[in-house]
């Protein structure tokens, strides 16, 4: 039977106590609780014990036990703690904790659905915080944040243990950087001997990759380092198949379309190129490359592709470049069933010295390869610095064989074909293509074209057809006896010298100056001018050689001045008015003693009149001038 205490005193019991009413411990450090206690529900405990079979409250030697509803009287029951009346620390019968909430979802729970709760661990410290472990929920989101806090700077550190040895594994300095594998990061992210995989499979074992798949699997493309020969390339693959689009190998060549270095792609064997570009099985021209400029505007910002050389010897250098230096080479291939062989080739190289800063001369050069031989040997055309270009296969650096651009300057020869009998022997001029004026005029050598003659037999043009000219008449150069001025279509005499005079007296014949001229004989009279200056063997800079070419022009003039073209045969309008076809012109002395003409029929003619005409009247010209056959008396 159980004892009863009923009112209030002191008592000890040695069975079960039965409570009817109130109990209250005044001296709860004396309680020695050795059995069992049991409260009904709605008892709090901290002030009373209802003894009943929903909770008890236990120490069985080993463990403090507190059975809360232990027979599931009440259903869903909890365990909890409150602080000030407000819930602190919740067990459900899911053995879910939680922290700060009456309903925890998981097997522990920190926060009460706002932002305010985390999980801390704490140094305790005064002044700033010194918290060893923090999380916590930003105050403004939803986001969580960890951190580590102290007075000084702070780092986070991970560490794991292997084979019963802790290690550092992670860190996260002050300044925010991430180090694997260091204690220092130098960067952001900063890992040292390690390595990073993104893999849709576990097949590769010797290298990283980095690959990039959708929902469905398959592969949109990926990066690896291949390290499994303990050197390393780098590949790039594409599309669905994951196939290899470029890759760059351990020695820094960079590969598309190809994943071996092709040897020997130049002058037999002795190149393996830094870049590779093939295809394989197409028949169009999918191995392009292309540079396109969007600058937006008008004018400069064009693509530029740059070959680019120095005497240094590392990257970065400088060292000034020289004479006949090569600047590079545009190389055309083609396959033999062994090896790639060289057809064609375009190269740049410095065409002079390189005197000052921003001085480059530079030349082109395009080479073919002949029938039979394996690569070009001499260029077969040359573009000087001068604008000169050299063409045939016969390269010399005094611009041979040249062709230049326009120069107003008269006497420039702008194209000049040259011949020669072998290599090395002598050359000459065959024909040179002359600047001439706005006009069209003749230069200072008369003509637009010049061809030479043949020493052997004298022939300059032999022509299987007809030669046609847009002059009527056909002339030669002859010298003037004075200094005086002989107008287009003017009757003048020839001396007894054989010179031009305007003189009756002096002429022993008379001839009529040409007006268009499509022949013209006698025409070496610019020799006596000297020698015209830009002549292959001309030495001269080129500001001393714009003032000579000045120079002889002016004196080029004054040699002109002793000498005209006088009609020898043709159609010609001559200085005579009021005449009628069939006529002839007679010439006459003026009162001056000049010359002049009169037109007269063939009846009225002497013989000694007939003999001095300069010709018969065919036409009469808008003008009124008597058009004639020429003829020399």
């Amino acid at each position: 039977m159980a004892s009863v205490i009923r009112g209030s005193g002191e008592s000890t019991l040695g069975g079960a106590l039965d409570v009817q009413g109130v109990l209250t411990y005044e001296d709860v450090t004396s309680v020695d609780a050795v059995g069992i206690i049991t409260a009904q529900a709605g008892v709090d405990i901290s002030n009373t014990i209802v003894p009943n079979n929903d909770s008890t409250i236990r120490y069985d030697d080993t463990d403090f036990v507190i059975n809360v509803d232990p027979n599931n009287v009440r259903g869903s029951s909890k365990f909890k703690i409150n602080v000030d009346t407000v819930n602190a620390v919740t067990i459900d019968d899911n053995r879910r904790i939680g922290i700060g909430t009456n309903n925890p979802d998981e097997l522990l729970e920190v926060g009460n659905g706002t932002a305010v709760g985390g999980l801390k661990v704490s140094g305790q410290s005064t002044g700033i915080t010194d918290e060893g472990l923090t999380f916590d929920w930003v105050s403004s989101g939803s986001a969580a944040r960890f951190f580590s806090e102290s007075a000084g700077d702070s780092i986070i550190q991970f560490y794991t243990t292997s084979s019963g040895t802790r290690g550092e594994r992670l860190r996260i300095t002050s300044d925010g950087k991430i180090g694997i594998g260091t204690d220092n990061p130098q960067a952001q992210f900063d890992m040292l001997h390690g390595a990073i995989r993104l893999s849709r499979t576990a097949s590769y074992t010797s290298h990283v990759e980095f690959g990039i798949t959708h929902a469905g699997a398959s592969d949109y493309g990926s990066l690896y380092f291949d390290n499994s020969n303990a050197t390393g390339d780098y590949v790039f693959r594409t599309t669905s198949s994951n196939s290899e689009k470029l890759r760059i190998t351990s020695d820094g060549r960079v590969l598309l379309g190809i994943q071996t270095p092709r040897a020997g792609v130049f002058n037999t064997n002795l190149i393996t190129p830094f870049f590779q570009m093939e295809s394989a099985g197409q028949v169009d021209h999918n191995r392009m490359m292309t540079l396109v400029s969007n600058p937006g505007s008008t004018g400069g910002y064009e693509p530029v592709f740059i070959f680019g050389k120095s005497r240094g010897t590392s990257a970065g250098d400088f060292g000034a470049v020289g004479n006949n230096d090569g600047l590079g080479i545009i190389s055309f291939q083609g396959a033999d069933g062994a090896e790639l062989v060289e057809a064609a080739r375009i190269s740049a190289a410095v065409d002079g010295a390189v005197n000052t800063a921003n001085d480059m001369p530079g030349r082109l050069d395009f080479w073919v390869t002949k029938d039979g031989a394996s690569a070009p040997v001499n260029p077969t055309m040359r573009i000087h610095n001068t604008g000169y270009m050299n063409v045939g296969g016969y390269i010399d650096s005094n611009d041979i064989n040249r062709l230049n651009g326009i120069n107003s300057l008269q006497g420039t020869h702008i194209a000049t074909i040259s011949g020669y009998q072998s290599t090395g022997g002598s050359t000459q001029d065959t024909m040179l293509f002359n600047a001439v004026n706005a006009s069209g005029s003749a230069n200072a050598s008369g003509c637009a074209v010049k061809v030479y003659r043949n020493d052997t037999t004298l022939r300059s043009i032999n022509a299987a057809g007809t030669v046609n000219t847009g002059g009527n008449d056909y002339a030669e150069y002859m010298v003037k006896a004075g200094d005086f001025t002989i107008a287009k279509g003017d009757i003048c005499g020839v001396n007894a010298q054989g010179k031009l005079t305007n003189v009756f007296a002096d002429a022993v014949t008379f001839v009529v100056k040409s007006t268009d001229p499509s022949y013209v004989g006698g025409d070496t009279w610019d020799t006596a001018a000297g020698e015209e200056p830009g002549g292959y063997d001309d030495t001269r800079t080129g500001e001393e050689l714009e003032a000579a070419k000045v120079a002889y022009q002016e004196q080029l003039e004054i040699v002109r001045q002793t000498v005209d073209r006088i009609a020898f045969s043709g159609q010609t309008p001559v200085n005579v008015t009021g005449s009628t076809p069939g006529q002839h012109i007679i010439p006459t002395a003026n009162s001056d003693g000049s010359i002049s003409g009169t037109a007269k029929s063939e009846g009225d003619l002497t013989l000694a009149e007939y003999m001095s005409s300069v010709g018969k009247v065919i036409a009469i010209e808008e003008d009124g001038r008597a058009k004639i056959i020429v003829k020399v008396s």
